[in-house]
């Protein structure tokens, strides 16, 4: 027993004088060893705005059918975008720099517009193809066909209908345009050749086999549009003469092509033609029945003035001189038309008095106004007068008085039994 006290008591004591050495170990020495370990840590570099270029920004693109491949977009502030494809389970990625106007297959293949040409990915074996000097494509589900315009080797325009695969199904010379129709199953193409155009359907269940709608014309055709379910298509046939435009109407179901000559109707507004106009594109009503264009006055003879920059400031003009000839020339810009090819009957809609227009949900009422009508005031957006015409009679009647401009306080439902507005804090349901 006193030979283990003494040991006891020698070890405290050891223990007592290697403690100082130990905490000097751990505050002195450890922290020399760990130093190279600091020094190797890769310092963080500070971003700075020369650097923010360098951020892009990711948009999903795509889903293919199968939900195993993804397509997205990195967009950067110097527009040099790029377009990926990358296997949702694999992670393997295709990349199209400038890529645009994405579709996949139902079968897998990813297709694509760059400014090398058209990009076709087989997406099981990877096989990529290029078709160079693409003007436009389309892709048809319902038969999986790809319809591809494209200038060919042989120095033509031509029109191409293929599986994605690559089985060529048909091919067409001299093909300006196409439009393949909503539901997929119809497609109308254009042709220019021996200085006459022509216009010609084909039946994508049937591709060996077309109708031809439109042949042997001077004029150019331009703005196709489709009936929201492909019943019927619109276009117009431009002269060189804009006072000979025909804007023609062409019906499926009875194979009828109706047209209307803006010398030659009746009821066409004297001093004016059909137009084209961004505002007021071709529309056709969803019952088949209607067809809404633009049409414009013709321009007045130009007059041998001196050019001058005097610019004339009247204090009694409702908009101030720089808005007045940017947005106030009423007289000058595209007018809203009706034409119902059935009963030949057009109509205008809107006039140099009510030059703003907005159709109900089913296109049978339209809703007029002037953004002049109560200026100068100090909304963006200023109050006017509102007014519905029913589009069968043609009858006007006053709807608002001195109500908001703001497009979202005045709603016309998708059915068109409603217009609601907001007025006084409260919505309001017109019937």
């Amino acid at each position: 027993m006193l030979k283990n006290d003494t040991t006891t008591k020698n070890s405290s004591k050891n223990f007592k004088a290697l403690c100082p050495i130990i905490i000097l170990f751990l505050f002195f020495i450890l922290p020399l060893v760990a130093c190279p370990l600091w020094g190797q840590v890769v310092q963080k570099k500070e971003l700075t705005p020369s650097d923010y270029h360098l951020w892009g920004e990711l948009n999903l693109d795509k889903i293919a059918p199968d939900q195993q491949w993804a397509s997205y977009r990195m967009s950067y502030d110097n527009g040099i975008d790029t377009l990926f494809v990358r296997n949702t389970i694999s992670n393997k990625t295709y990349s199209y720099p400038a890529g645009d106007n994405s579709i996949f297959t139902k079968n897998n293949t990813f297709v694509c517009l760059t400014k090398q040409g058209l990009q076709i990915l087989n997406l099981k074996t990877g096989k990529q193809e290029i078709i160079k000097l693409v003007s436009q494509y389309a892709y048809s589900q319902f038969t999986d066909h790809l319809i591809i315009n494209f200038h060919s080797e042989r120095d033509k325009d031509e029109l191409l209908i293929r599986t994605p695969l690559g089985k060529i199904v048909k091919e067409v010379q001299d093909v300006t345009y196409f439009t393949l129709s909503p539901n997929e199953q119809e497609l109308v193409y254009s042709t220019f050749s021996n200085n006459k155009y022509a216009l010609l359907l084909i039946d994508l269940k049937q591709a060996n086999s077309e109708k031809s709608l439109l042949k042997g014309g001077e004029d150019k055709f331009d703005g196709f549009t489709w009936q929201k379910d492909g019943k019927s298509l619109a276009f117009l046939g431009q002269s060189e003469n804009l006072s000979d435009n025909t804007l023609f109407y062409y019906t499926l179901a009875n194979d009828k092509l109706y047209k209307l000559n803006s010398l030659t109707h009746p009821n066409f507004p004297n001093n004016a033609y059909i137009a084209l106009d961004q505002n007021f594109e071709l529309l056709i009503s969803d019952d088949v029945q209607k067809v809404f264009f633009a049409f414009k006055n013709k321009p007045n003879l130009p007059q041998n003035k001196e050019d001058s920059n005097v610019e004339v400031w009247n204090a009694n003009d409702k908009w101030i001189y720089p808005q007045k000839q940017k947005q106030g020339q009423f007289r000058e810009y595209a007018k809203l038309a009706l034409w119902l090819p059935l009963s030949n009957l057009s109509k205008p809609i809107t006039t140099t008095q009510l030059p703003n227009v907005m159709l109900s949900g089913n296109q049978e009422y339209a809703i007029l106004s002037n953004p002049k009508e109560y200026e100068p005031q100090f909304e963006y957006q200023g109050n006017r007068d509102f007014y519905i015409m029913n589009l069968k009679t043609f009858e006007k009647s006053i709807l608002l008085k001195n109500h908001s401009g703001n497009l979202t306080n005045s709603i016309a439902s998708p059915t068109g039994k409603y217009i609601a507005y907001f007025k006084e804090n409260n919505w309001w349901i017109y019937n």
